[in-house]
């Protein structure tokens, strides 16, 4: 879960968190970022996603650009661009989880 909130942190814009705050009366992160960490957390536990992960014929920065893309798809749809700049976020983040010995990519 702790990667799922992580990405969805990345991928979430803080005018997104303020109009959810905003709209529902508080400024819990962890309520706010609910849906996105619950999409990305089935998303990464599909088999068909970590057999991506782990496939060895993908140069590992392919695979880091894959899985963002993946990752970046199943949220809110924007433009290509904002979606481009997204998925380099949620790839940084899920990099980060290799300093805690958590090896996503």
């Amino acid at each position: 879960m702790r990667v799922a909130r992580d990405c969805a942190a990345a991928s979430i814009t803080l005018q997104t968190l303020e109009e959810r705050a905003e709209r529902i009366g508080r400024d819990d992160r962890e309520m706010l970022l609910y849906p996105e960490t619950l999409r990305i957390a089935r998303l990464i536990t599909q088999p068909r996603f970590l057999s991506l992960i782990k496939h060895p014929e993908i140069p590992s920065d392919r695979r880091r650009g894959l899985v963002a893309q993946e990752i970046a798809s199943i949220l809110a749809p924007t433009s290509l661009h904002s979606r481009s700049r997204t998925a380099g976020r949620v790839e940084h983040a899920l990099c980060s989880h290799a300093s805690y010995g958590t090896e996503w990519l």
